[in-house]
């Protein structure tokens, strides 16, 4: 065998040692796990750097902005547009998930709240206004002006998108306006189940009790009668599970503070960032993106090794989940991840062992390879030197300068 064949050798059986912090550098000439990249598994993994969407979004929020629109990402920064203070900016992130620049490129509409909507109507003239929350409309008003009750569509902008004549302004209150007064007097989740006058019938919740309610056409209740009990508002806590039971998976809550919850969520393969009300109604809904198809074993497997994963061993657990055993940075982890290749929890469980010289020149001698020599390239005091070594006594066979590192 040849010097440079000895070389070659001595390389890729000393390229999986483990050495001292201190140590020179380990040249690989080749890597024996690499796989062609398709653009399915790169839209799929989940693991990258820099921030991630859900981060962005919500440092942006945290700093006043709205309606964050991700328009691009690189290795370690993201573009994105957002709205502040009715300015629309163009934002550049750093990886850290801060804005690195922000340029100012329009105006931006400012949506409003629910009384900020009342407040408006009141001063184009509307009376006896009760508003209602309606998806993503989001608002419809019934109101009176100029004795005529009208219905309108108003959006989260403030502007009426639609308008209906109900008639003229009867002294006997509508359902509508019944809600409002029960809504005043503490009552939520109401619901009509007899319109028809010349007295109303709702089941409504105060205090965690359910009721029955009779009210006359002046909004005055004659008569109630407890029905059952009433699930209490809900918690940050209990919006994952909730949701999941609609169907939605990948959840992360972006606002917890009541009474609404902002969540982003995966339907399908569809993102969308969710407005929920304290009793867990939906109240907005916006597609924001799309997500990741689920992984097979093979697909995680391959995006571990693109990441530094090595020596990866599959665990058998129950559900969707996957259990990994793997060195990455010469630590031995175990890593749970879900179905999307999003770690769960990773343990470290102590350092990664690389075998001994002699168990390594061992198994390559019982395939028939003779004369093995060990082969280190590093740098030192800014010159490149490469060292030939014997791989049972550890002595040095030979020193090359290769160079300037």
């Amino acid at each position: 065998m040849n010097r440079r064949a000895i070389l070659s050798a001595a390389v890729l059986l000393f390229a999986g040692l483990a050495l001292p912090a201190n140590a020179a550098s380990i040249v690989p000439k080749i890597d024996t796990n690499t796989r062609a990249e398709s653009p399915l598994h790169q839209a799929q993994f989940t693991l990258q750097f820099g921030a991630s969407d859900s981060k962005i979004r919500r440092n942006l929020r945290q700093q006043g902005y709205s309606e964050i629109e991700i328009t691009g990402r690189q290795l370690a920064r993201a573009t994105a547009e957002a709205c502040k203070e009715g300015v629309r900016y163009s934002l550049q992130i750093r990886s850290s998930g801060r804005i690195r620049r922000a340029t100012e490129i329009g105006r931006c509409k400012q949506i409003i709240t629910i009384e900020q909507a009342e407040r408006q109507l009141e001063k184009e003239g509307y009376k006896r206004i009760n508003i209602t929350e309606q998806g993503s409309i989001p608002y419809i008003a019934i109101a009176c002006r100029d004795n005529e009750r009208v219905r309108l569509r108003i959006d989260k902008f403030g502007e009426v998108t639609g308008r209906r004549n109900l008639g003229e302004c009867e002294r006997a209150l509508r359902p509508d306006d019944i809600r409002a007064k029960l809504r005043d007097d503490g009552f939520d989740r109401i619901r009509f189940t007899d319109r028809q006058l010349p007295r109303y019938v709702a089941e409504a919740c105060r205090n965690g009790r359910q009721f029955e309610l009779i009210i006359n056409r002046r909004g005055v209740i004659r008569d109630r009668k407890r029905i059952g009990r009433c699930d209490p508002p809900l918690s940050a806590s209990k919006i994952p599970e909730v949701l999941q039971e609609r169907g939605l998976n990948r959840i992360e809550v972006i606002d917890k503070t009541p009474p609404r919850f902002v969540v982003e969520a995966c339907r399908d393969l569809k993102r969308v960032e969710i407005t929920l009300g304290r009793f867990g109604k939906i109240l907005q809904e916006y597609n924001i993106g799309r997500c990741p198809a689920p992984l097979t074993r093979a697909d995680l497997l391959v995006e571990m090794r693109k990441n530094g994963y090595r020596k990866v061993k599959f665990n058998t657990i129950p559900g969707t989940n996957y259990e990994t055993e793997s060195c990455r940075e010469r630590k031995r982890l175990v890593t749970r991840w879900s179905q999307y290749g999003e770690v769960v929890n990773e343990r470290d469980r102590g350092p990664c062992e690389s075998p001994r010289l002699e168990t390594i020149v061992d198994r390559f001698a019982d395939r028939g390879l003779k004369n093995v020599e060990m082969v280190i390239e590093g740098c030192r005091r800014g010159r490149k030197i490469r060292v030939t070594i014997d791989p049972f006594t550890g002595d040095r066979l030979e020193r090359t300068r290769l160079g300037r590192c």
